[in-house]
C-alpha cells in the first residue's frame, strides 16, 4: 500500500465517492456481459432502421419510468452494434466490462489506447436516453473536437445530439 501523500488521495477518495466505487469488475458484471454478448446474433441481423426504432423503444421505456439501468443490458448490445456499423469498431468485453462499471456510477481506469473514447459513449447514451443532459470532460479542444466528431455517428444513431465546447464558443443568449 502506498504510503504519504498517495495513500491520504487514495483514502480521500475512497471518502468521497465510496468504498463500493473501487472494486475489480470482472466477477460482479459477468453475468451482465454475457447477456449483452447473447443480443448480438439478433442485432447483427437487424437493419439500420430497424436498429434506429429499437434505440427509440428503449428510450421511450426510459423515458416512461422504466430507469436506465432496467435496459442498461439491451442498449449496451444496442451500442456496441451500432459502434461497430457507423464507426467500425467492435467494443471488445473489457471495454464493455468498463461501461457497465461507469453506468453504474463508480470509476474506471484504463491505460492510454484501451478504448476509453469508445467505453465513454456506452454511459454516456444510457444517461442521455433518460432526458438527462450529459457532460464528456476532455483534456483540451483538439480532444473534444475529435471525440465529439469520431463519436458523433454512433449517438445519432442513437437518436442523441452531440456537440462539443472549446475556448472559442460563445455563450447562447
Amino acid at each position: 500500500m502506498p504510503t504519504g501523500p498517495i495513500r491520504r488521495f487514495w483514502q480521500e477518495l475512497r471518502e468521497w465517492v465510496g468504498e463500493s466505487a473501487v472494486l475489480r469488475p470482472e466477477r460482479p458484471y459477468a453475468e451482465t456481459l454475457s447477456a449483452i454478448s447473447e443480443m448480438e446474433p439478433a442485432l447483427a441481423s437487424a437493419s439500420d432502421a430497424e436498429l434506429g426504432e429499437h434505440a427509440r423503444r428503449v428510450r421511450d421505456a426510459i423515458g416512461g419510468g422504466a430507469g436506465p439501468e432496467a435496459r442498461l443490458v439491451e442498449w449496451d448490445a444496442l451500442v456496441r452494434e451500432v459502434a461497430s456499423r457507423r464507426i467500425g469498431l467492435r467494443a471488445h468485453g473489457e471495454q464493455i466490462l468498463a461501461a457497465i462499471v461507469l453506468s453504474g456510477r463508480r470509476l474506471v481506469e484504463m491505460p492510454t489506447g484501451e478504448g476509453k473514447t469508445l467505453v465513454a459513449v456506452f454511459p454516456a447514451s444510457l444517461s442521455a436516453a433518460s432526458g438527462k443532459g450529459v457532460h464528456i470532460l476532455t483534456f483540451n479542444d483538439y480532444l473534444a473536437r475529435r471525440d465529439a466528431e469520431w463519436m458523433g455517428p454512433i449517438y445519432r444513431a442513437l437518436g442523441i445530439s452531440v456537440g462539443f465546447v472549446h475556448q472559442e464558443t460563445g455563450c447562447r443568449s
